[in-house]
């Protein structure tokens, strides 16, 4: 199985201006840019470490979905990304503001039938293993962009695979995953990603 691993990523608040998916994403992996807050402003006005690490996960996975191209386009539009399983940065996924606007953003139970029909991406925290199995079973080969929270390998079956550290969100690529399920992802994703090496 092929695999890609990306650089670190980090949250780009102020990209937000121009062309915000691709800004967001393209500038997160190459930490080209730098957070809205002034270096000289009172250590108290940063957010929360964990505040922080949300918006990165929030950032990184609306910029993936941005780059992503189904073969029958959403409709109605933006894509639905339905989200599943405990995770710490859920309430920044469906929190519905403007840093989700690209998106409509859903919950749903890990055993819901409807997915692979319902959802153009998936977001999947944490689940007992039996469970993640069979939800991944029944979106492999659709036109689902899946995204892992915990899957350091990237084995499982997802197409990302997120490694959160802190503020810094990296990611692993499926590239076998990604061509069995029709979904075409911008070259400069892999572009910005360097393939990992076989074990």
């Amino acid at each position: 199985m092929s695999r890609v691993a990306s650089r670190g990523l980090s949250p780009a608040p102020s990209c937000a201006s121009l062309r915000a998916l691709s800004c967001a994403l393209l500038c997160a992996l190459s930490c080209a840019c730098v957070p809205a807050r002034a270096a000289d402003a009172p250590a108290h006005d940063a957010p929360a470490p964990a505040t922080s690490a949300a918006r990165a996960v929030a950032q990184v996975v609306t910029g993936i979905i941005g780059y992503a191209r189904w073969p029958t386009p959403p409709h109605p539009e933006p894509p639905l990304l339905c989200v599943t399983g405990t995770s710490p940065y859920s309430a920044a996924l469906l929190s519905g503001d403007d840093s989700m606007a690209s998106v409509r953003a859903h919950r749903v139970a890990p055993g819901d039938d409807r997915v692979p029909q319902m959802c153009e991406a998936l977001y999947i925290g944490d689940l007992p293993q039996t469970a993640l199995t069979r939800l991944l079973q029944g979106v492999i080969g659709k036109p689902v962009v899946t995204i892992l929270e915990n899957d350091p390998d990237c084995s499982a079956g997802g197409m990302f695979c997120l490694n959160v550290q802190g503020t810094q969100v990296g990611f692993q690529i499926n590239l076998d995953i990604i061509a069995r399920s029709g979904v075409r992802i911008h070259p400069s994703v892999l572009q910005l990603a360097r393939r990992k090496p076989h074990s």
